[in-house]
């Protein structure tokens, strides 16, 4: 018989910091993250009306340490970033969404 499956971020990641406010091209979102093996990371900026504004992948990797800065014509806002991480067994475990404000140079 089948109960239920607690699937947690910390089966797979470690940790995850994303740190930023007021990011534009001169001020990048941090992202640092470690997990208990190599697994494939995926990334989804998520903007204010809940539409996808850019993507980003790492692939078969334990530890990352980046920066995500946005494009000019992003409007400012509060957006969020979700993290996914993948192993070679097919794995997935999401993290919580993290939110940061985009405040372009004017």
């Amino acid at each position: 018989m089948g109960g239920p499956k607690l699937y947690h971020k910390d089966m797979l990641i470690n940790y995850l910091g994303i740190y930023g406010s007021n990011v534009n091209e001169d001020v990048p979102l941090q992202i640092n993250g470690f997990a208990i093996k190599k697994v494939d990371w995926n990334f989804k900026i998520v903007g204010p009306d809940g539409k996808i504004v850019d993507t980003f992948d790492v692939k078969h990797q334990a530890e990352i340490h980046m920066n995500w800065k946005p494009k000019k014509d992003l409007p400012d806002g509060t957006y969020s970033i979700y993290t996914e991480a993948s192993d070679a067994d097919g794995f997935k475990v999401e993290a919580e969404p993290t939110k940061f404000t985009v405040k372009q140079k004017k």
